[in-house]
């Protein structure tokens, strides 16, 4: 009914405003005529007169029309300014000079962070903390213990002041918690919570965040590069944005105890070990390129590594689980694409899913007379997977494993395939040839086992590969990277370059032999290291939705133990991990935060019984405060919280 009212009344005044802009537009000719008429009767005006002025306020409509559009431009536009500066300046924003002061910390943390009846409550809601009094110690051991809904997140966040409170104080000695510098806090304190944020951007760049608060080495640029950086800080000062230059070297080594880059690359590869993600940054560094002319010596040692490996094919052991690439040789464990580039595509021109329709690929398939072969074995896979996989829903895991057909695809081959079965091949459409042909390129004969990559076929595929490298034109050569046993290969991971061919199908526990040769071959040259720093160039994805949950939080961890803060706060930071990972991780963030402070809020309390001093929390206030023999009694919450878990 409000709502109504409320548009009801506008309707009305904006009804109303037409009525009177109407009305004053007919007044001013009444008037003109009226009286203008009455003085040319009584020849106090002539005729040719007041035919002038008539004219004259015709014209006058237009701009009058223009100044009332303008005017409502001008208020438009303000209300959605006022709108836009409402929007990033919301009540009880961090003043300016708390974040861009300078403020050094003198020494070491006050003893303590103390609370004093401090409540906490979300806008028009109830408080979440009441009442709260406690001094946390800014050195040694301190766990904060609780039930669900005890309170117990928002204190640990008030206590990395990434909540203010609505009542009560947090002290920082004598000073007043909510009026810290960032320059302090965010150097000297680092908090952890269950679900971390991570940027979109590498590994690296989110392990050194923090360790970035102002630019220290000055970025080093050719003239274009120095110009076009004094017309960005010229525009920066003129529009009043930061002048900060986003390419300088903001880095500060000193906060990690280390000198340079190639210090700090050890030194975080060092704490990824400590959180226990040395192993997954080692596979990711495996899995990732690099350009031999940039990195020289490393890719000679991977070639070194990759004559080791061909020299342990010898043995039967080894030779059973590896099928080289050899330019002679038909790869049975490769697919069919790859046999016939016979390297790695660079950019998207000779990708997987375009092949099928890349003209160059099509004419050597033509030439060699593959064409109608291919579309044949295309239609016979299509036929075999809509028989296997008619049946099964939709996001059905066999279609990711054994499927070359996505659900959303297959039916669209259906009626396709049943075409075919009543009219032959003759009447194809381009897309429907080209989807056909787009399926053998996917096959892999000792995988599929399907019979269609045989004999014959085998040395026609040889035949394309061998014409599509000598008749590859100009324009396209820099599009693959031909696989060649005396050269690295830029555009293949480490782990391709290495092994320099494809595990073998169908043989038992091939993959942990794979990687054991290679574990070998990697010690034996001393790479084990540089692969790792390859590792962390890994691109996390959008907020590190390429990692696990658990990875991300172990990349939170080691992000945060790599500044070397004076007071680690740790909210159920470790609970995503497994049981085995977690004790080892728990003694490790102990051993390096004995020298500091390190408040946890653990998921388990067990974690806590050799705390020096346990705060537990129960329906927003403070239960208890003591060791873990003053607090674990009869009735307690402490003891009940360990008998729940």
């Amino acid at each position: 009914g409000r709502i109504y009212e409320i548009r009801y009344e506008i309707f009305r005044r904006k009804f109303f405003i037409k009525f009177l802009n109407n009305f004053i537009n007919q007044l001013t000719p009444f008037f003109f005529y009226s009286i203008g008429g009455y003085l040319v009767l009584q020849r106090d005006l002539t005729f040719g007169a007041l035919v002038a002025v008539l004219a004259a306020y015709k014209d006058l409509s237009g701009p009058w029309r223009e100044m009332l559009a303008y005017y409502q431009r001008v208020e438009d536009i303000r209300i959605k300014y006022e709108q836009v500066i409402q929007q990033f300046q919301p009540p009880d924003m961090v003043p300016v000079d708390q974040l861009d002061g300078e403020e050094a910390l003198d020494g070491m943390l006050p003893a303590t962070l103390d609370f004093s009846n401090v409540a906490y409550a979300e806008e028009d809601s109830l408080p979440v903390l009441d009442g709260v009094s406690a001094s946390i110690p800014t050195r040694g051991e301190t766990a904060v213990v609780g039930p669900a809904g005890s309170g117990r997140d928002e204190f640990m966040q008030l206590l990395a002041r990434l909540l203010i409170p609505t009542a009560g104080r947090v002290r920082f000695g004598d000073r007043d918690y909510a009026d810290l510098p960032e320059s302090v806090l965010g150097r000297h304190i680092a908090y952890v919570g269950p679900q971390s944020h991570l940027f979109t951007d590498t590994l690296r760049a989110n392990l050194y965040y923090g360790l970035k608060h102002r630019p220290l080495i000055e970025a080093q640029y050719d003239e274009h590069g120095r110009a076009k950086h004094e017309k960005r800080v010229a525009d920066a000062r003129a529009s009043g944005n930061t002048e900060d230059d986003p390419d300088a070297d903001w880095i500060d080594y000193a906060a990690a105890d280390v000198e340079g880059s190639e210090a700090l690359e050890k030194k975080g590869l060092e704490v990824l070990e400590a959180v226990d993600m040395a192993a997954d940054v080692y596979r990711m560094g495996l899995n990732g390129t690099i350009d031999p002319a940039d990195s020289p010596q490393m890719a000679e040692d991977i070639l070194r590594a990759r004559r080791a490996i061909r020299a342990r094919l010898r043995d039967e052991s080894v030779a059973r689980v590896v099928e080289p690439f050899d330019a002679e040789r038909y790869n049975m464990s490769a697919t069919v694409a790859e046999n016939v580039l016979f390297g790695t595509p660079v950019g998207p021109t000779f990708a997987l899913e375009g092949l099928a329709e890349q003209p160059y690929v099509l004419e050597v398939l033509e030439k060699v007379g593959l064409t109608q072969t291919f579309i044949e074995i295309g239609t016979k896979v299509a036929e075999t997977m809509i028989e296997l996989f008619a049946d099964l829903p939709p996001g059905h895991e066999f279609f990711e494993q054994f499927s070359f057909i996505s659900s959303d695809d297959l039916p669209d081959f259906q009626p396709l395939v049943v075409r075919i079965a009543k009219e032959g091949h003759g009447g194809l459409k381009a897309e429907d040839r080209a989807r056909l042909m787009a399926l053998p390129f996917k096959l892999i004969p000792t995988r599929h086992r399907l019979g269609l990559i045989e004999g014959d076929m085998q040395e026609q595929l040889l035949k394309a590969r061998r014409m599509f490298a000598d008749e590859l034109p100009g324009p396209l050569r820099g599009a693959v990277e031909f696989f060649d046993s005396d050269r690295y290969n830029a555009a293949s991971t480490i782990q391709d370059n290495i092994l320099f061919g494809k595990i073998r199908y169908g043989q038992a526990g091939s993959g942990d032999t794979v990687q054991a040769l290679i574990a070998e071959v990697v010690e034996e040259y001393d790479l084990h290291t540089k692969i790792s720093a390859v590792g962390l160039d890994f691109s996390v994805g959008v907020a590190g939705a390429r990692l696990s949950s658990v990875q991300r939080q172990k990349l939170a961890l080691a992000r945060a133990l790599l500044k070397r803060p004076k007071l680690l706060i740790l909210n159920e930071a470790t609970a995503s991990l497994d049981g085995a990972s977690q004790n080892r991780v728990h003694r490790t963030i102990r051993r390096l935060t004995a020298d500091g402070g390190l408040v946890w809020a653990p998921h388990r309390p067990s974690i806590c019984v050799d705390f020096e001093r346990i705060v537990v929390l129960k329906d927003g206030r403070v239960a208890g405060q003591g060791d873990f023999a003053s607090l674990d009694r009869d009735g307690s919450v402490l003891r009940g919280l360990m008998a729940a878990e």
